[in-house]
């Protein structure tokens, strides 16, 4: 499968969940976004994002960087510069934004699983349910006893008009009632789904929870026509997502500037 959808699917989670967030400020360029979250700490949801670093010329590049500069510099805001990568990228790339002035911040594995997933271990007695107006308060429970957000993020992901969008599903499962995993899906028109937010509770892991998460996202989204799939690597789940097939074939890079 070309590399290019796989790689919108990506930037598609942050446009749906953070660039169109009511208090977000996004402004597109060619080739990049920008794009202020509303919270001047959160670097990691404020943007540029440079969808083909290598379309660009110098000048282009640098007239982006020296742009978001001046663009976050009226909220007061730290920011990442942000590309995705094919293991295959020209090592030279790297070698513009280290003249652009720009460092390394964060290089997270890309996989995506083209074929049927192998999950074999997947916790047969937990019940998953898509949140709702109902369930979102489990949802928010888990993502913060995971993850570590605050509300500002959390609210981005949860709040009523995402709740609404038919192509993103959150959901949360339970054993004994009790809340113990959560998960997010984004299914994109060119038949690529994302995961993400795929966490469980310290205290019910290596049960097989995350796999039977995975598994229904998945048929979800081979129902509604997504035969290909991607996500952000941990290293705490790689292992598992490689286990059910999932391949690496880039990184998502995240740059900044000293």
């Amino acid at each position: 499968m070309p590399l290019a959808p796989i790689f919108h699917s990506i930037e598609d989670f942050y446009r749906r969940i953070y660039w169109c967030a009511p208090d977000s400020q996004t402004r597109a360029a060619c080739g990049y976004t920008l794009s202020y979250s509303g919270t001047p700490w959160l670097y990691g949801v404020n943007h540029l994002w440079l969808h083909d670093p290598s379309a660009l010329t110098d000048d282009q590049m640098q007239g982006a960087i020296d742009e978001a500069r001046t663009f976050f510099r009226q909220f007061h805001a730290d920011y990442t510069i942000v590309c995705t990568e094919a293991i295959t990228t020209d090592p030279a790339e790297a070698d513009r934004f280290s003249a652009c002035g720009c460092i390394v911040r964060s290089r997270v594995p890309l996989l995506a699983l083209t074929e049927a997933p192998l999950i074999t271990h997947a916790h047969q007695d937990l019940q998953i349910i898509p949140v709702t107006a109902i369930t979102q308060l489990d949802f928010s429970r888990v993502l913060r006893e995971t993850f570590y957000l605050g509300p500002e993020l959390i609210g981005s992901l949860i709040g009523a008009d995402r709740l609404q969008d038919t192509a993103i599903r959150h959901y949360v499962g339970y054993l004994s009632d009790q809340p113990v995993g959560c998960a997010t899906l984004i299914m994109s028109e060119d038949g690529v789904t994302s995961l993400w937010n795929i966490g469980t509770v310290f205290q019910s892991r290596r049960r097989g929870i995350a796999g039977a998460l995975i598994s229904r996202a998945l048929t979800d989204a081979a129902e509604r026509g997504c035969s290909a799939s991607a996500l952000l690597a941990s290293p705490i789940g790689r292992p598992l997502y490689e286990s059910i097939g999932y391949r690496l074939i880039g990184y998502n890079v995240s740059y900044t500037r000293p």
